[in-house]
């Protein structure tokens, strides 16, 4: 499992929840309500492709949301999916292409900030750290209570030596019960925020 620098924080499990949620839905519920899918082969294809993930077949799960994204290519959901798993690869700026589709089908706000989250993770590791922010930026704008939203724009004002503004956020994530930040402020990369004002 990889960890982000400075953190004991694992890096996709948000993602990885978000893949096993959906495909798990469609195997409780038999409802395409996750995947957007209508065609049963589109939510077989899902289903298959969270499960691959949440087991770390990454590969394969990008094959099969390919597949559901040819059955249905109006699933923002898959997109976003299939871009997270390539994040898993280091395949950021294949992933981007994904989130950036994700996000132009995406209409649903209470979903949407996620995928800004995502992305900004994939801007990160190309080193596009002021693209980071602008996508951490518009996940807050849409959901103010997304910790880990918060969390990672203060760990990338931190890279860019923002110390203000990087504890300023990372003391909001705290605030909102983000282990990930609980963690960064005990350990030796926080220790400077601890006192800040």
């Amino acid at each position: 499992m990889r960890f982000f620098e400075g953190t004991r924080a694992p890096l996709l499990m948000y993602r990885r929840t978000t893949a096993l949620a959906g495909a798990l839905s469609v195997l409780v519920l038999g409802s395409p309500l996750m995947t957007g899918c209508s065609d049963s082969a589109g939510n077989i294809h899902f289903t298959s492709a969270g499960l691959k993930y949440a087991r770390g077949n990454y590969q394969g799960a990008i094959a099969d949301y390919t597949k559901v994204i040819s059955i249905t290519p109006k699933s923002s959901l898959s997109y976003h999916n299939r871009g997270a798993s390539k994040q898993e690869l280091n395949q950021h700026e294949s992933a981007i292409k994904d989130f950036d589709k994700a996000i132009e089908l995406e209409e649903d706000d209470s979903i949407l900030y996620h995928y800004y989250n995502n992305r900004a993770w994939s801007k990160y590791y190309i080193g596009k750290l002021k693209e980071c922010l602008i996508d951490d930026g518009k996940s807050i704008e849409l959901n103010q209570e997304y910790m880990n939203s918060f969390h990672t724009r203060g760990l990338i004002k931190h890279g860019l030596g923002d110390m203000k503004g990087a504890c300023s956020d990372m003391k909001k994530s705290l605030s909102l019960g983000s282990e990930e930040s609980k963690e960064w402020f005990k350990g030796k990369d926080g220790s400077w925020c601890r006192n800040m004002r």
